[in-house]
């Protein structure tokens, strides 16, 4: 994992390749960056409207660095199997 935080109350986040980010191969790539959005837009309308958004922030960002660590497995290593049209069929057939 690259960083420690991706949104913080001090009313700052990283999105996209900015932060943690698992491939753009891959779809759950876009997944993160949507997620990261979401987060970070809820945070900044709620800290507009007065909220106290300290506990949402640690809780998004806890549970988005876990996320990330979930996925960040499944795909680390991948691209030397990519050129195997035998591997990359079974794998391909596999997740469907």
């Amino acid at each position: 994992m690259d960083v420690p935080r991706v949104v913080s109350s001090d009313r700052w986040a990283l999105v996209g390749e900015a932060g943690v980010f698992t491939d753009p191969f891959y779809s759950p790539g876009s997944d993160f960056i949507a997620i990261g959005n979401d987060y970070a837009a809820d945070l900044i309308v709620r800290d507009a409207r007065g909220e106290d958004i300290e506990a949402r922030a640690e809780a998004f960002n806890t549970t988005y660095l876990r996320l990330f660590d979930a996925f960040i497995r499944l795909y680390d290593g991948q691209y030397p199997i990519m050129g195997s049209a035998q591997i990359m069929t079974a794998k391909v057939s596999w997740s469907c």
